[in-house]
């Protein structure tokens, strides 16, 4: 008998699919779509792309990074993986580029005064 998957939500409606000759509940943790990736070597979320997400390995780890800076204390990039949820990725990516936005606004030199002024 397969595993029950961990990823699928219980309140949800559940998506199956005969294969095999065994009925199996599909769903996807963050994770598992990194791990997907990665073994296609390829960023195969074309229904990101459009609103310009990187690939989740990069995305989980900037994420893992801004949340290290930021004092949380998680181990590892897997660890953050396994608290996105995917349908919060756009989000997530935005709120990263928004980081990143305010971070070189802030660490630009000033401009320097112009002679004579």
């Amino acid at each position: 008998m397969p595993r029950k998957n961990p990823a699928v939500p219980v309140t949800r409606t559940r998506v199956t699919l005969e294969f095999d000759g065994k009925e199996y509940d599909l769903a996807f943790t963050f994770n598992d779509l990194v791990e997907a990736e990665e073994l296609a070597k390829s960023k195969f979320l074309a229904i990101f792309e459009a609103q310009g997400v990187p690939p989740l390995a990069l995305l989980r780890g900037m994420l893992f990074i801004a949340l290290r800076s930021a004092g949380a204390e998680y181990e590892s990039p897997h660890e953050v993986g396994e608290k996105i949820r995917p349908r919060d990725i756009g989000r997530i990516w935005t709120r990263l580029m928004e980081a990143i936005t305010v971070s070189k606004a802030e660490t630009q030199d000033p401009p320097e005064a112009t002679a004579g002024s």
